[in-house]
């Protein structure tokens, strides 16, 4: 079988693309949208917001799995749906595109009355924060070590071999941290009184 004659028909140009046209296949891959039953559609965020990542690993697609048993669907109906959305979000939210803009996009590659098109405008809307943090998050490391992990344990160490009751309470933190492409680990020894500073801090800090 011989493959299939691109389309002679003129691609829209997006905004997520800063003017350039919609690559080959993008507005057939949204379209499949269309295609989903009704529950599958009402809870496809739920599944996009595994797959908006900078990476995408097993646990994935496990979540895929799972999103086709409950829905009926098989994976041959979701993953182009699954690539068209990562393709045009990740570009979109790269440029902290508006929704306003993309919802134009949107409606040049499905239809202005699409049930597509609102469909996946509400997906972005929420997916434009989540990759922007994730972007952020990312870029933190041009600037300097990034904390990934902490944990806590706290000991008790005799304050006297007189007396055993008499004990100093001492916090050891251990710290993972990224440095460039390097992963570390320093641990440190805290008071007691040092970590409740740290816990008005990050009160201060969350309220």
């Amino acid at each position: 079988m011989s493959d299939p004659v691109p389309s002679s028909e003129p691609r829209p140009k997006l905004h997520s693309l800063a003017g350039a046209e919609a690559p080959e296949g993008l507005a057939a891959d949204l379209d499949a949208v269309g295609a989903l039953p009704q529950s599958a559609r009402d809870g496809l965020w739920t599944l996009l917001e595994q797959n908006l990542g900078p990476t995408v690993d097993d646990s994935v697609e496990a979540e895929v799995d799972r999103f086709c048993a409950q829905h009926g669907v098989s994976q041959e109906a979701l993953v182009p749906v699954v690539r068209g959305c990562r393709r045009l979000f990740r570009l979109a939210a790269g440029s902290d595109l508006a929704v306003e803009l993309v919802a134009e996009d949107l409606k040049a590659l499905c239809g202005a009355a699409s049930e597509t098109t609102r469909v996946l405008l509400a997906c972005y809307a929420k997916a434009l924060p989540l990759i922007r943090t994730q972007n952020i998050v990312a870029l933190m490391t041009e600037f300097g070590a990034v904390l990934d992990d902490v944990r806590i344990r706290l000991d008790y160490v005799p304050a006297t071999r007189h007396d055993g009751s008499k004990v100093v309470p001492i916090a050891l933190m251990s710290l993972r941290y990224r440095e460039g492409d390097e992963r570390k680990h320093l641990a440190v020894q805290a008071p007691l009184e040092l970590l409740v500073q740290l816990k008005r801090m990050c009160d201060a800090i969350l309220t």
